[in-house]
């Protein structure tokens, strides 16, 4: 049976997200990702209006996405895979909430409708329909609690929403809503919102998206290593339980309404690092093998700058890539075979980090670079010249002006961005040196340098994600590089993530040049 995800399940389970961690959500593997259906759609046997359609999928339902291109996506629903327009997708943002606008029609606009008219800002029929009057409502409410007032029900509008301190149409705060249902069912009794996020929790043996969000945030700090699944097993229990005790938290293995808080503050200890005494340096592990003995070597390769992927237990050939290039860089026998002696300084103090010069395997002309002069860049924009004049394939030299590094990465499709990926394990490691060998999705200014010789300012992170084409490049998916765009146009259809992108591009042309850019 498919899922659908109400208000009133995320705000149980995550209902002290901060907003200023939206962008966090997205984790480094397409299984980590949770989409859903803006409206109803026609999944497709091929990327095409004109193919069969397979099925219809009502809106608001959960897909998994396992691929994205030319403005169409591969995904998998229920035992059905085929095709659906990207569009017609939303993923869900870090607050637990999928954003919501003008046309949309699932039950989550239900939800939204139901709470603006408990708290006196719309007379209409919930129907789950978003159209003008729906609008115009969430407008009004965003303005009455300073929100942005753009009209979209955006993940910060759904919090303060269901907040339970929201402030009501004639005024008044607290107004209340309907109670919160437990997380195994959405029929649970009316009670207040407050009481029932603080009595409700988590634990072994639940399933669900709110689970699978939970899951994610455990991954994003280290505390489990496999795909987020949103069966709560004993694994996840392990994990909940370590993270209360580096937390200072009651280690009880549930996830009440402090774990959540605790798990979505910016504060939020993460997983210890491997060390000697923790993993295993009397064995051998080699191509193959998997395990947890792997999966600490794993993290032990990614602290040092070797690996960029997530620790997932399994030897394959992007780990053996990472096990070679540190043999080098260290002086040892690089045949990617882990051993005794391998291991005994991958876990000492004296382990050399990874950097251009120790990843090999490929050649690139990622190094040390000159800046191009301020008059060589220009400030292209994304739809008006970078997708005309540039397609899918093509290769660019990025320039960071903070380390004077530089790396290649190569177009893979070009949408609202461009989904692009570092060309040569040297490029990944490059590029992650120049972000402190640490994954990231908060934006860094870049220099761009076109195939034609054309320079221009950009922003990206360095965080893989979804799907990748290049192999042995130790970058286990994509990543997203963003270029100039019309903020109107970024508001409405990237309202976090891109907004974000486009606000640290234009600071960093002011900075650069002195222009302001709206």
């Amino acid at each position: 049976m498919q899922r659908t995800i109400s208000h009133r399940i995320w705000a149980l389970a995550l209902a002290a997200m901060l907003a200023a961690r939206l962008i966090m959500f997205v984790s480094p593997a397409l299984a980590d990702e949770i989409w859903f259906t803006r409206s109803g759609t026609k999944l497709r046997a091929k990327a095409s209006t004109s193919a069969n359609a397979i099925i219809t999928i009502k809106g608001g339902e959960e897909v998994s996405v396992v691929s994205r291109s030319g403005g169409w996506s591969q995904v998998r629903y229920g035992s059905h895979t085929g095709y659906i327009r990207s569009d017609l997708l939303v993923q869900l943002t870090r607050s637990g909430y999928i954003p919501l606008e003008n046309g949309n029609e699932c039950p989550q606009v239900k939800d939204v409708q139901t709470a603006l008219r408990d708290l006196g800002y719309f007379s209409g029929k919930c129907d789950g329909k978003f159209g003008d009057d729906t609008e115009s409502a969430v407008k009004a409410f965003q303005k009455r609690n300073s929100i942005g007032a753009d009209g979209i029900a955006g993940g910060e509008t759904q919090r303060v929403l269901y907040s339970g301190a929201a402030i009501a149409a004639d005024g008044i705060s607290g107004a209340g809503l309907p109670g919160l249902p437990d997380a195994q069912s959405s029929a649970a009794a009316t009670t207040s919102a407050t009481s029932a996020t603080a009595s409700v929790s988590l634990k072994k043996g639940d399933t669900g998206t709110a689970v699978k969000a939970m899951q994610s945030m455990l991954k994003n700090l280290g505390y489990i290593t496999f795909a987020p699944d949103g069966v709560f097993g004993s694994g996840t229990e392990t994990a909940v339980i370590e993270f209360q005790s580096r937390n200072g938290l009651s280690a009880d293995g549930k996830v009440g309404a402090a774990t959540l808080n605790a798990l979505s503050s910016s504060k939020a200890v993460a997983a210890a690092a491997s060390t000697t005494t923790a993993a295993n340096t009397k064995i051998t592990l080699k191509k193959g093998d998997s395990g947890s003995e792997v999966t600490k070597m794993q993290k032990r390769l990614r602290e040092l700058g070797y690996i960029s992927f997530a620790a997932d237990g399994k030897f394959g050939s992007g780990t053996r890539t990472g096990v070679i290039a540190f043999q080098k860089a260290n002086k040892l026998s690089a045949d990617g075979v882990a051993g005794s002696g391998t291991l005994t300084l991958l876990y000492s103090s004296s382990a050399k980090a990874a950097s251009a010069s120790t990843v090999s395997g490929s050649s690139s002309s990622a190094s040390a670079s000159s800046a191009p002069s301020n008059s060589q860049v220009k400030l292209l924009h994304f739809f008006d010249v970078v997708k005309v004049k540039y397609k899918a394939g093509a290769t660019i030299t990025v320039y960071d002006p903070a380390s004077g590094l530089s790396w290649k990465l190569q177009f893979m499709s070009l949408g609202r961005h461009a989904d692009s990926e570092p060309v040569t394990a040297n490029d990944t490691a490059v590029m992650n040196k120049a972000f402190g060998n640490t994954t990231t999705w908060t934006p860094k200014a870049v220099l761009v340098k076109f195939p034609d010789g054309v320079w221009s300012m950009a922003t990206m992170h360095n965080t893989p994600h979804l799907s990748s084409t290049i192999k042995d490049n130790n970058f286990a998916g994509h990543l997203c590089v963003h270029f100039l765009r019309d903020m109107d146009e970024v508001t409405k259809n990237d309202p976090n993530y891109g907004v974000q992108n486009q606000k640290a591009l234009r600071a960093a042309w002011k900075a650069m040049t002195g222009q302001v850019v709206n």
